[in-house]
């Protein structure tokens, strides 16, 4: 019985095919403006950079534990850091 043929990549086209797909993520996540409670925030946006003070602002209440207030897109986000997911949204 003769072997099952294998698809063959190789890096280059392992290295397209991420390129590719993160280009999707990033234009989803740019063009994302309406956010909503159990939305996936891209980890692109959950880094220092995006992180904000909830002190500063008079209308962001104080995250919990393992919760952080973000700035995407111009809406301040405030998500879950274990499960990046939303817990709530203020548009500005």
């Amino acid at each position: 019985m003769a072997a099952p043929e294998r698809a063959h990549h190789t890096h280059q086209d392992q290295s397209q095919s991420h390129y590719q797909h993160q280009a999707k993520v990033n234009r989803h996540a740019s063009s994302h403006v309406n956010w909503k409670t159990g939305d996936k925030v891209p980890a692109q946006y959950y880094s220092h950079a995006n992180q904000i003070d909830h002190k500063r602002y008079k209308n962001l209440s104080k995250p919990a534990r393992n919760q952080q207030w973000i700035k995407v897109n111009g809406d301040y986000v405030l998500i879950n850091t274990r499960s990046h997911q939303v817990i709530k949204v203020v548009h500005h």
